[in-house]
C-alpha cells in the first residue's frame, strides 16, 4: 500500500500541474509578472491539502466492500499527509527559490 501511496502522490502532483499549466496557458497576463512555468510550479505545490480528496474517499464506505474501502482510504490519507506535511512547509523554500531563479519581484 505504501507504493501505491507514493504512486498517487506522484499522479497527482503531475495531474495538478497539468492542470494549472493548461488553465494558466489560456491567461493573458499572470500576476507579479510571473511567466506561465515557475508560476504553475507554485501553484502545484502549494495547492490544495485533500479535504476534498478524503471526504470523497469517504463517501465510497457505503457501496465498496470493507477492504477497498480501507485501501482507499489509506492511500488518500498518505497523500494528505504528504500534501500537509511535506508541501505545506517547504512552500515557502519553493517560492523564495522561484523569486531568485525566474528574478521575480
Amino acid at each position: 500500500m505504501i507504493i501505491i501511496g507514493l504512486a498517487a502522490i506522484l499522479f497527482n502532483i503531475g495531474a495538478r500541474f497539468l492542470g494549472v499549466m493548461a488553465s494558466t496557458a489560456i491567461c493573458k497576463q499572470l500576476p507579479d509578472g510571473y511567466h506561465i512555468k515557475p508560476f504553475s510550479i507554485l501553484m502545484t505545490w502549494g495547492g490544495l491539502k485533500g479535504g476534498l480528496c478524503l471526504a470523497l474517499a469517504m463517501s465510497t464506505k457505503s457501496f465498496l466492500p470493507v477492504s477497498i474501502y480501507n485501501f482507499i482510504l489509506y492511500v488518500t490519507y498518505i497523500t494528505i499527509i504528504f500534501t500537509t506535511l511535506i508541501q505545506g512547509l517547504t512552500v515557502g523554500k519553493l517560492y523564495n527559490w522561484i523569486k531568485r531563479k525566474w528574478a521575480i519581484k
